[in-house]
This record gives C-alpha cells, structure tokens and sequence, in this order.
C-alpha cells in the first residue's frame, strides 16, 4: 500500500495548496509526513484516519482503489432504492443514478445492468416500448453475466409485455418462455406466476388456445401449491383468460360463467376497469349464445359507464365499440348502427387514437357496403387509406386493399377488383 498511498496522500495535499507542515499540524512532524508521501513508511490506521479528515475525504479514498470506491458508493445507492420504485418515485431515483453515466466503466456487471435497469423501468412506466425495450436489452446484457436469475427473470418478462405491447406476439412469446427455463433456478414465486401468466395470455393472442389452457392449468395448480403476499391478484385475469379458452374451444355458456366469476373477483377488488372488461366479455358471450337484446343492452351499459374517456381506457373503449357496432349491423337495425358509429368517431377523433380511427373508419367502410353506397364507401376508404399511409400501418393497409378489391367485385367492377387485390398481395 505504501507508495501508491504516499502518492495518493501528495496529489491531493498539493491540490488543495497545503504544506507538509500544514497537513501535519501538531500531531506529526512534516518530516513523517513526507516519509509516508515517499513511501518509506506506511501510517497508523488513527494517522491515515487524522490525514484523511485534513484532506477532507474519507479514509477509502486512500485504501481503496478509485474502481471499488466506485462501485462501493453505487452499491449502496443501489440498496438504498433496492427494486422497490414505482411510477412516481422512478424520476427521482433516476436523478440519482444519471450522475454516474460518465463512470460507467468502474462498475461491476450488475450494477451496469441495474442502472438500464432503472431506465427502462421509467420508460415502461411512460408506455414508451420501444425505448423500454432498448434499455432492458442493455441491462440484460450485463445481468446474463451473473447468477440474479430472479432480476433476469424479470427483464425476460419485461422485455415480452414491451413486446406484447407492440404486437409482436411471436418475440414475446419468446421472452416468456426464455423466463419459464428460470424456474428451476430459484426464481421468486412472483416471477414463476407471471411467466405462466403471460405465457397463457400470449398464446391467445397467438390463437393457441389449447396451449394457452395448458399454462393456465400451470398456474392454478402453482397457486394452490404455494403461498405469497399478492397470488390473490392473479385470479381474475386467470378467470378472463379461461373464459377466452373456453370460449374458442367448449362453448359460450361456459365462458360466461367464467367472465361473470371474474366480474365477481374484481368487484371484490374494487377494480373497477376489469368489471367492465368482464361485462364486456359476458355480453360477447351473450351474443354468441342467441341472447342480441342483452348483449347489445349490455355494451351500452359499459360505454354509458365509461363517461371519463382517456389513453387509459381508449382501447377498451374502442372494443366495446366495435362489438356493438358488430351486433347492430348483424341485426340490420341501420339507423343504430350509423349514430353508433359517428358516437365512436368522434370519440376516437378527440383521444386522436391512430389505431380506434383506423378501425372506425373500417367499420363505416363495412356499414357502407352493407346498405349498398358504394360511392361514399369508396370515399370513405380512400380516406382511411391516406390516414394508414401517414401512420405508416402497412398492415391495415392490406386489409383495405382487400376490402376494396371485395367491394368492387360486388359492384361488378372486376378490373378494379382484380387491380386492388394485387396490391394486397404486393404489400404484404
């Protein structure tokens, strides 16, 4: 320690313009402290202690290198705010952790991926995606050097909701099962519950159901066989997401059933958006099983509901919507159909949701089309088509190309049929 101490203590007397006599005060000699400057003698624990509050540092800025001084202040930063932030102390602890962008090379594998980590988090909260998934990838770069396979674990499931999140169910599916071959590593009961939760959940967005009721199978069982703070949680959306299975693969009334249990266990949590997802469902149900009146009643009821309408719920919203817009049009009660659909454009309009505007604008394509006015439905989906391409939404695109080559086959028009189908197949 001696030399590289001595330099140590020299470099920053001399930065702040001190003597040796100075630094030695009445407690040494200068003469000592230059032995010890050169190297020729190492100090006591209580002089190095005495030198250090001269200099105004601590004593590990001299035992310990400036890497593990580094690290060892991050460390403790880190078990200062540990993983226990949320949406509004994110920002702070992210004006923590900033500052140690420029020494990001002194830190440990770990603590590297713990700060992307952090921002990640913050952008996840913001529902940026994208930019969430950049930093979880970088965090996990670092992490997959170590052995926290319970933090791994997490951004594999994180790195999947952003995904999930941007439709791109087949890379989140991915993600889930990357955290599914953790179990066996010790990971947290918490984590083992939402990898087989969103395993379920994508494999119905992937339409696997028969693959979706296996992991839900998974996850009851797990729940019944083990005990932790927040398990209550899950048994709503287990309940939604059986209902869905049941749904494609036994038959309407089953799933009812299952949609009214969880309507039930969210009203006992007090959840009020999931009651309505489950009514929404149950009129679905309603629907299918020949019970229109109800089912139409009931998705006027969840709209009639949903008087504050914001980003939160606008999705939903926009289901709710459509499936009424569905059932009316099937009933031919037209006139209906036409002020539930200019209800559901304005709203769309005022939230300036690029994908409920798309999807409205379809569905007053297919009102059109239904009551034979041609002319306004080409207009419309013109329309439609100038608002896809400035959303860049290629996939819509398609489905429009699609609907138009259908319609003016209807109108007798092959031509111009045969011309849009063609440009389905060249853009998909």
């Amino acid at each position: 320690m001696g030399e590289n101490l001595g330099l140590k203590i020299r470099n920053l007397r001399k930065q702040k313009g001190m003597t040796l006599k100075e630094l030695a005060g009445d407690r040494v000699t200068a003469a000592q402290i230059s032995s010890i400057e050169n190297g020729k003698c190492n100090p006591s624990d209580e002089l190095l202690s005495y030198i250090a509050e001269k200099l105004e540092v601590d004593v590990e800025y001299f035992t310990l290198t400036d890497r593990e001084r580094m690290q060892k202040k991050f460390q403790k930063l880190m078990d200062e705010i540990a993983l226990n932030f949320d949406k509004e102390s994110i920002d702070e602890v992210l004006d923590r952790i900033k500052v140690y962008e420029e020494n990001l090379d002194m830190l440990s594998d770990a603590q590297k991926g713990y700060y992307y980590y952090c921002f990640a988090k913050q952008s996840y909260f913001k529902e940026d995606y994208d930019k969430s998934f950049i930093d979880f990838s970088k965090a996990l770069v670092y992490y997959l050097k170590t052995n926290n396979y319970d933090i791994i674990s997490d951004i594999y499931i994180c790195l999947g909701n952003c995904s999930y999140f941007n439709n791109k169910y087949e890379l989140a599916f991915g993600y889930y099962k990357n955290s599914e071959e953790l179990i066996d590593k010790g990971i947290s009961l918490d984590n083992i519950a939402r990898t087989y939760y969103d395993l379920a959940l994508c494999s119905i967005a992937l339409n696997r159901y028969t693959l979706s009721d296996v992991y839900l199978n998974k996850l009851k069982d797990f729940i019944k066989q083990n005990d932790w703070h927040n398990k209550e949680q899950y048994l709503p959306g287990i309940e939604m997401m059986q209902g869905n299975v049941d749904f494609k693969i036994k038959d309407a009334e089953d799933s009812f059933k299952r949609f009214e249990n969880a309507y039930k266990k969210y009203k006992l949590n007090s959840d009020y958006e999931g009651m309505l997802k489950a009514k929404n469902n149950m009129a679905v149900c309603l629907w299918e099983s020949g019970n229109k009146e109800q089912a139409i009643q009931l998705f006027k009821d969840i709209i009639q509901c949903e008087k504050e309408i914001n980003k939160e719920n606008i999705a939903f919203i926009l289901d709710v919507y459509l499936n009424l817009i569905d059932c009316l049009l099937e009933m031919k009660r037209l006139d209906e159909t036409l002020n539930v659909i200019n209800e559901a454009e304005g709203v769309m309009l005022k939230q300036n949701y690029e994908e409920g505007i798309i999807k409205i604008l379809m569905s007053r394509f297919d009102f059109l089309c239904k009551i034979k006015d041609y002319q306004r439905a080409e207009d419309y989906a013109f329309y439609a088509l100038d608002f896809v391409e400035k959303c860049n939404r290629e996939e819509q695109k398609v489905e429009l190309y699609i609907k138009l080559s259908q319609m003016y086959k209807n109108m007798g028009d092959n031509k111009q049929a045969i011309e849009y189908l063609l440009l389905s197949q060249n853009n998909k």
